[in-house]
Parts: structure tokens; sequence; C-alpha cells
């Protein structure tokens, strides 16, 4: 494998490492915010929390475009919850 091959692949399992780090940190944001306020949320939570979990134990890197994907519709979650406060 050629060392530009070899920098390619590194950095692609760096950003995937980065993207789950993400998800865990907003995640735990969400969960602590439904708890405190949100629970009408929880339902659309629960069911985008199970398809998080079932992808990051996936992640090849081909993985990268649904865990974004994942990602922006936690966000909406995430600034759902921010209407409510």
């Amino acid at each position: 494998m050629s060392d530009l091959a070899k920098n390619d692949k590194a950095e692609a399992k760096n950003a995937t490492a980065d993207l789950k780090r993400s998800l865990a940190e907003l995640r735990d944001e969400i969960r602590v915010r439904i708890h405190l306020g949100g629970m009408d949320l929880r339902d659309t939570f629960e069911k985008l929390e199970r398809e998080a979990d079932h992808l990051v134990a996936q992640v090849p890197p081909a993985a990268t475009r649904a865990l974004n994907d994942l990602a922006a519709r936690l966000r909406r979650v995430a600034h759902a919850l921010d209407g409510k406060q």
C-alpha cells in the first residue's frame, strides 16, 4: 500500500472516530435535555438512538454519509428542544 493510500485510510479512520465521538456527545446532551423537560420528543429520540446504536456498531467508511444524516436529524431534535425551553 502506498504512503498516500495509507494516509487516506488513516484520515478516514480519524474522521469516523471524530464523528462517533461527536454523535455520542450530542446523544448525551439530548438525553439530559429530554429528561429535564422535552418529554414529548422522547419517542423521536429513542428511535434515532436505536438507529445510531445500529449504525455506529457497523461503521465502515461508507457509512459516514448515513452517520452524517443521523447527526443532522439529532441536531434537529436538539434544536426542537431549544424551542421548548
